[in-house]
């Protein structure tokens, strides 16, 4: 995809400062790798509560799910509000 294909995609046709772009970057990174976090720690959640370790792996989806519904509502939020 050219420069030109990216930049019509952004809203009001302005391109992203490198600042905000390292940062989405950041954040991107962030929620894709905290689904591995919670992974590594389900054996240890598991033991400590004496659950065993399928019921306790229920977590997993229901940390995406609400992860999903956060973002979409900070969605919305962040249209409505004024960018000022």
């Amino acid at each position: 995809m050219s420069a030109f294909a990216v930049h019509s995609l952004l809203p009001f046709g302005k391109p992203l400062k490198p600042a905000l772009l390292r940062l989405l970057a950041l954040a991107m990174f962030a929620q894709g790798t905290s689904e591995f976090v919670l992974a590594c720690l389900l054996p240890g959640i598991s033991h400590d509560l004496g659950v065993p370790l399928g019921h306790v792996s229920l977590l997993t989806p229901a940390f995406v799910a609400s992860m999903i519904i956060g973002a979409t509502t900070m969605a919305v939020i962040s249209r409505i509000l004024s960018p000022r």
